[in-house]
């Protein structure tokens, strides 16, 4: 019974270790790409900065046409915890939205008021 009892806690007390595992990626390839997404998963942001430079890409063409694993690069940084890096790219990634603007404007003719209703809409 003892034995049981030093086993199940022995357990419990590793299993906070497991959760501190640090996750490792592998490249799949040698490609530019692929270094620079590794990069962006593990390195500082002085480093990934580094790389960068040397990859001769600039960091506005990175973040909107780079994909890791079928994400643009600043979400899948963002997902592998590099909040650092996430962010830098994040911010030169072109914003692609919805617009739509309504201008309500008055227009007086003779006696009868209407409102003239403009409506924009950008895509």
């Amino acid at each position: 019974m003892f034995r049981i009892k030093t086993i199940a806690i022995a357990g419990l007390l590793c299993l906070p270790l497991t959760a501190l595992a640090k996750t490792t990626y592998v490249a799949a390839d040698d490609s530019k790409a692929t270094q620079l997404c590794l990069s962006v998963a593990m390195d500082s942001q002085v480093s990934f900065l580094i790389k960068q430079k040397g990859s001769g890409y600039k960091m506005r063409y990175l973040a909107n046409n780079l994909h890791c694993n079928d994400q643009l690069v600043g979400d899948f940084a963002q997902q592998t915890g590099n909040n650092r890096v996430a962010r830098l790219l994040q911010r030169l990634e072109i914003q692609k939205g919805h617009t739509e603007i309504k201008d309500v404007a008055s227009q007086s003719q003779g006696k009868q008021e209407q409102d003239l209703v403009v409506m924009v809409r950008g895509r």
